[in-house]
């Protein structure tokens, strides 16, 4: 036994050395945690944050953020924009190749591999767009291209998807033509759904495009090696990428674990190179030698309604218990009073939106306020008094019940405010389920754009964690997207945000910061500005 174990111990090492372990760091691999398996990896459509990052390391747009969040060409060379702005002209790669697996190649008849065609051209790109473009398609992203030549038109079925405005002169350029001018089109051009897309390999999947390893091919630094039901998705360096001696992890290890209250003890025994954490974890955190925290503007602590309630779907309702809400409870030393819906993270036109818009509050405030809005509420409802539940958690149910009693002495006496305290992950399921009233939480509004902030409140969207369905905010978005000019559209996103405070729909208190926590000797992953999306082609663990 004494020789068996030194035997054994050498071998580890030298089969250390000759594989994957570097004393720089690089060849490691890194492990990053999603909620849940993804239903699917089709780019054009994935609006699972989890699939999307997955998507965004085993994938390349035609740009793509720096370690200093400026953009970069990624899969085309250069490219040129047009005097008016309307006009984008990308020289792409020559030496980008899609990468197609063992099992991928087995959709192929007899042959058909040898005649297939790895580059990726112009043309990939055209059918990705012409698919986002398509209403039938359900691509979340269209309201970030839709500023692209006949885009609108398109989605509302009046032009058929040929006619966008992306076309392929040759292989390796690709022209995208703009209807009105959009500062931040670049940017769109870095999310998940604007990768290119083989229409042979597409056609060939049969409507199972991305649903398992061997119905993708991809043109990133990773690529799906393996999907493990229910455990993880393991992408491995891509061989087959342009830059794959600048690819620094032998591969990134995505596990599927929602029990988040345990993300910061993994990263701090170095189970997990990064995690997304909360505030108490990087708390806890604190004075841990070697772990580094990445944090973002992208978080408001807020008092959240459910507009499908049978109560709080009346907005006076909501109005009356905005308007009596002493928001000073929780505000915190140090902590910032929220300045509107869309977090400063978020941009538009080409610059921070709040320093744009400024504050954007409710146009109502104070007990006589909420007397009168109760008073209608009470009329429309043909209730005397209401009772209400709110959620919240333990280390707010304090704050909570002082805010209950001055609603209780503002609204009356006939009407019953009781408190339900519950942990951090009930309170994220209950809300995400909708089975909630009212609740004290703290939400993530992580993407770049201030629109996606807004379109978190669609009736059409999975996020919609307020349940609203509003014709009216409907009819707002649709504004935003159809704008002849910049100026319409950033009148049409205010209008917006506006109408979410009067609504009284979602009641932003403070703002809070998102947080990553990094395990100790990690360097080199990239974020996107608002934290988004995390990349890890230059991670590495020393």
């Amino acid at each position: 036994m004494k020789k068996v174990l030194p035997i054994i111990l050498v071998f580890s090492i030298i089969l250390c050395i000759f594989s994957a372990c570097s004393s720089d760091g690089t060849g490691q691999q890194m492990v990053f945690p999603i909620d849940s398996e993804p239903k699917y990896l089709d780019p054009q459509i994935v609006s699972d944050r989890g699939a999307a990052n997955i998507i965004a390391n085993c994938f390349e747009g035609l740009v793509a953020y720096d370690e200093n969040g400026a953009l970069a060409p990624a899969g085309c060379e250069k490219y040129e924009v047009s005097a008016d702005s309307l006009t984008y002209t990308f020289t792409l790669r020559q030496d980008a190749e899609w990468m197609v697996t063992r099992s991928a190649k087995a959709l192929f008849k007899e042959d058909e591999f040898e005649k297939f065609d790895t580059r990726v051209t112009a043309s990939d790109y055209v059918f990705a767009f012409r698919r986002i473009a398509d209403s039938a398609t359900g691509s979340a992203a269209f309201p970030y291209i839709s500023s692209i030549k006949n885009a609108v038109k398109i989605h509302s079925g009046k032009l058929s998807r040929e006619e966008l405005g992306v076309y392929a002169n040759g292989d390796y350029t690709l022209v995208i033509e703009l209807e009105k001018s959009d500062p931040d089109f670049l940017f769109a051009l870095t999310l998940p759904a604007c990768v290119p897309c083989n229409e042979t390999f597409f056609e060939m999947t049969k409507g199972r495009y991305c649903l398992s390893t061997s119905n993708i091919i991809s043109n990133g630094p990773f690529y799906i090696s393996n999907w493990a039901d229910e455990t993880a998705i393991t992408a491995r360096k891509s061989e087959s990428y342009h830059s794959a001696s600048s690819v620094l992890p032998s591969s990134v290890y995505f596990s599927f674990n929602n029990e988040k209250e345990t993300r910061g003890e993994k990263v701090k025994s170095g189970v997990y190179e990064l995690s997304p954490v909360s505030k108490a974890q990087v708390a806890s955190l604190a004075g841990e030698k070697g772990i580094s925290i990445k944090s973002f503007e992208n978080s408001y602590f807020a008092l959240l309604f459910n507009c499908s309630d049978e109560l709080l779907k009346n907005a006076d309702l909501r109005r009356a218990l905005s308007s009596s809400l002493e928001k000073e409870y929780f505000l915190e030393d140090n902590s910032s009073a929220a300045l509107g819906v869309i977090p400063p993270v978020s941009r538009a036109a080409g610059s921070a939106w709040r320093a744009r818009a400024g504050t954007v509050t409710p146009s109502f405030s104070g007990t006589d306020d909420a007397k009168g809005y109760f008073s209608k509420a009470q009329a429309a409802l043909n209730k005397s008094g209401v009772s209400l539940t709110v959620l919240c958690t333990e280390e707010n149910e304090l704050n909570v019940r002082k805010v209950m009693q001055n609603w209780q002495t503002v609204l009356g006496v006939k009407s019953s405010v009781t408190v339900e305290a519950v942990d951090a992950s009930e309170l994220e399921k209950r809300i995400k389920s909708g089975d909630f009233q009212l609740a004290f939480s703290t939400v993530l509004f992580d993407s770049d754009f201030a629109l996606d902030a807004l379109l978190r409140f669609s009736k059409n969207s999975s996020d919609n964690f307020a349940r609203l369905d509003s014709s009216k905010y409907e009819n707002l978005l649709t504004a935003v997207q159809t704008a002849k000019t910049e100026r319409e559209s950033l009148t049409a996103l205010k209008k917006a945000e506006q109408y979410l405070c009067d609504a009284a729909v979602f009641v932003p208190i403070r703002q809070e910061n998102g947080f990553f926590a990094a395990a100790k000797g990690v360097s080199g992953i990239v974020f996107s500005p608002g934290g988004e999306y995390v990349y890890f082609k230059n991670a590495v663990r020393k």
